[in-house]
């Protein structure tokens, strides 16, 4: 079964999501974009990085 992709680098298929992460002082939204051969894979690295973000600003409470 061929995999859902909507981004394309080198040649190579991915599937792109993005994420925001926080705003910046003027308020515009800071986003970042995470890859992944399939949508799941993709959402899954999304989902880890906003965890560790969360982790690493709850230890500073």
């Amino acid at each position: 079964m061929a995999k859902k992709t909507n981004f394309q680098v080198n040649g190579k298929d991915y599937y792109r999501v993005t994420r925001t992460i926080g705003k910046k002082a003027d308020g515009t939204p800071i986003k970042k974009q995470f890859y992944g051969s399939g949508i799941n894979e993709a959402n899954q690295k999304a989902d880890e990085f906003m965890e560790s973000i969360n982790k690493r600003y709850e230890c500073r409470l």
